[in-house]
């Protein structure tokens, strides 16, 4: 073989292995590309516009292909996706799994929420008395000063529910505080976050308390109970899951009725 032929025979060898790398670029890619029509992208686009779990079209692609080849071939991690997913749930489709099927409702609420605020609390406790002491708050103009108030609710002068929404608030107040806040000055609290971490921890309390109720032989006089006066979360019986959910909308409302105020009409 002369020098010539020899230049020729690696030239084209490497010609071909930049060919085969271009080739399996492009197979590559290929794999990644998918043909979505104009209308199916505007609307994966308002998806990833509204919630906040894609950053691309691309992502939410990705994932859906992923769930749909497991929901085929793997079955048995429906339960674990969907556990997965539920925290990027809109409210409204909460509100639609509610209405249609609450048994699946309830069985996600109950495994996606934290159970371990108490234990939170009793950490953040000491710290924030400490702080909150050194911090002067204004009095209301309109304070009520007794129980001739068309407001308060008769049930007012149970302290122990009252105890852990006081505590709740000023632990919420310490946190906004130390907050980023150039003013270092206690923040106002929003209510409905008060609202929804009041109730939350009270019905842990509430849930915590029923255990050790069932495993001691106390008077169970309703008058008796520590528990008197916190939310209750009803037991999911099959046939009446309408009826419990109606009886846990109703054991909420009446808690914050009786001890976050009434609204006024």
């Amino acid at each position: 073989m002369n020098p010539d032929t020899d230049l020729i025979v690696k030239a084209l060898e490497r010609a071909k292995q930049i060919q085969d790398t271009q080739s399996t670029d492009t197979d590559y890619t290929d794999e990644k590309q998918y043909k979505i029509s104009m209308r199916k992208r505007e609307k994966i686009q308002s998806i990833v516009n509204d919630i906040g779990r894609y950053d691309s079209v691309n992502e939410f692609i990705d994932e859906s292909i992923d769930m749909i080849v497991d929901f085929w071939l793997h079955p048995e991690k429906m339960q674990e996706t969907a556990l997965e997913m539920w925290p990027s749930f809109t409210l409204e489709m909460k509100e639609q799994i509610k209405k249609n099927a609450p048994v699946f409702y309830q069985n996600m609420m109950q495994a996606t929420e934290k159970h371990n605020k108490i234990a939170a609390m009793t950490q953040q406790i000491i710290n924030a008395k400490i702080a909150l002491a050194n911090e002067k708050f204004s009095v209301p103009e309109n304070i009520v000063l007794g129980d001739a108030y068309s407001l308060m609710h008769q049930s007012y002068n149970r302290f122990f529910p009252l105890k852990i929404l006081v505590t709740t608030l000023g632990l919420m107040i310490e946190e906004n505080r130390t907050q980023e806040n150039k003013f270092d000055v206690a923040r106002w609290v929003g209510y409905k976050e008060f609202l929804k971490e009041g109730f939350d921890i009270s019905l842990e309390f509430s849930n915590k308390l029923k255990i050790i109720k069932g495993k001691e032989k106390n008077d169970d006089k309703r008058t008796n109970r520590i528990s008197t006066g916190l939310p209750i979360q009803h037991e999911m019986v099959y046939g009446k899951e309408k009826e419990t959910i109606e009886n846990d909308e109703k054991s909420k409302q009446r808690f914050f009725d009786c001890f976050v105020g009434l609204k006024e009409s």
